[in-house]
């Protein structure tokens, strides 16, 4: 057998803590949507430009994931919850709020 490898495209890892308050506030606003305890899983996806943004603009990016684990993405069969999608809408609303007030206790931003 013989293996031929060719890089193609390739991203530095990106990782936020999950202690910070960017994450803190992805933690809230998934529980106040859910109404669940948010599990914090390690998983890796291809968004290279994210590197970038905190390079060149000193700007922290967070990621946040609410497809199922039978939601197929990217497959001939992908689909995506209309329930899920109303409560991530409703997370994305409470997001706003909850990182004005985590960046404000962590004295990131003006009060």
């Amino acid at each position: 057998m013989k293996l031929a490898i060719e890089v193609g495209q390739s991203g530095e890892p990106y990782r936020v803590s999950p202690s910070g308050p960017l994450a803190q506030a992805g933690l809230n606003a998934l529980q106040y949507a859910f109404q669940r305890e948010p599990v914090l899983l390690r998983e890796g996806g291809s968004i290279p430009i994210v590197n970038d943004f905190k390079r060149i603009l000193k700007a922290e990016t967070l990621l946040l994931g609410l497809s199922l684990p039978d939601d197929n993405p990217h497959a001939p069969n992908e689909k995506f919850d209309l329930d899920i999608f109303a409560r991530g809408m409703r997370m994305a609303a409470y997001l706003w709020p909850e990182l004005t007030r985590q960046m404000q206790s962590a004295g990131t931003t003006k009060k």
